[in-house]
């Protein structure tokens, strides 16, 4: 839930003081508390919804104190949405403190070992064809040619598995993010 509908949902507008936020949360709580709605589902939905919106904008309060001696800035965070402290990214979005060391634990190495060993054997192979494809322009035998040819199609191909790997890897991470 963003701040903006958090405000909403409890019917404030968006400059509402944190004493108007607790004021509003109690009347909603009370009027839609299971207790005195027993049975009612609308009734405990709304009563949900209440008690989650309050509990974000007592997050956005909190962080609104703020502490910009250390870099941190209130807001929503570029990745999950949730109003809190926020640390600037590389990219030069702001992030939440578990965001940013999510993004900077799988924005460095150590890479997955399949894309490292394929990036390493592309490199090689690439190497291998550059000198096979020199050799085979200054005269040598045609079998250097063929060397050519032959370690540029691995090296298409591990470039290919390179791809499909880190592509994998990133659902995998968005997949995680998302529970």
């Amino acid at each position: 839930m963003t701040v903006a509908s958090a405000f909403e949902t409890l019917g404030l507008v968006s400059t509402a003081s944190l004493r108007e936020v607790q004021t509003a949360y109690r009347r909603l709580a009370f009027e839609y508390h299971p207790d005195r709605n027993p049975g009612d589902a609308r009734s405990l939905l709304r009563f949900k919804q209440t008690t989650r919106a309050f509990g974000v904008l007592a997050a956005k309060f909190r962080a609104d104190k703020g502490r910009a001696d250390e870099g941190l800035e209130p807001g929503e965070c570029a990745a999950c949405g949730m109003y809190t402290l926020l640390r600037a990214g590389l990219d030069g979005n702001r992030y939440c403190q578990e965001c940013h060391t999510l993004a900077r634990r799988h924005r460095s190495l150590p890479a997955p070992a399949a894309v490292i060993v394929s990036c390493g054997f592309a490199i090689v192979a690439l190497l291998v064809s550059v000198v096979s494809l020199a050799l085979f322009l200054g005269g040598a035998d045609v079998r250097y040619g063929v060397v050519s040819l032959a370690a540029s199609v691995l090296a298409l191909l591990s470039l290919t598995v390179t791809c499909l790997t880190v592509v994998q890897v990133a659902r995998t991470h968005d997949m995680r993010r998302r529970r």
